[in-house]
């Protein structure tokens, strides 16, 4: 399931999957396919179904984690989220190099441009002072 966001670099509209992880639904979905092919195959229980089970289980897990990972990076201006928190500058340059390869791209002119402004900090409270002589 996808909803829609707003990038919070560039603040165009994109559409990323909700969950980050397989839910109760899908585990139990699993656990039948595991329990039906014991049964199909054995006629009773086996272990192999409980290793199906998991094996299909962290498949499905890191396939979800990869889908929500690659739906949260914004098609429009490269920013990546994730990649944001854990360092701010490593982002800053993946936006820099995916926005000159943009401008190279005849693909991307007729797309809404990113509306990326420059962040002023203003410092409030600061005192100037004559430099000594």
């Amino acid at each position: 399931m996808k909803q829609k966001v707003y990038c919070s670099f560039c603040k165009l509209p994109q559409k990323v999957y909700k969950s980050k992880h397989i839910g109760v639904f899908v585990i139990l979905a699993l656990t039948v396919v595991g329990a039906v092919f014991t049964y199909l195959v054995w006629q009773d229980f086996h272990w192999t179904g409980v290793v199906l089970f998991l094996i299909l289980a962290v498949t499905a897990e890191m396939v979800a984690q990869m889908r929500w990972r690659m739906s949260i990076r914004c098609s429009a201006c490269g920013f990546d989220p994730v990649v944001y928190k854990r360092n701010p500058q490593v982002a800053a340059d993946a936006v820099k190099a995916f926005l000159a390869e943009r401008k190279k791209d005849p693909l991307y002119l007729l797309k809404p441009q990113p509306d990326i402004r420059p962040i002023i900090k203003k410092v409030k409270d600061y005192k100037w002072t004559e430099p000594p002589v």
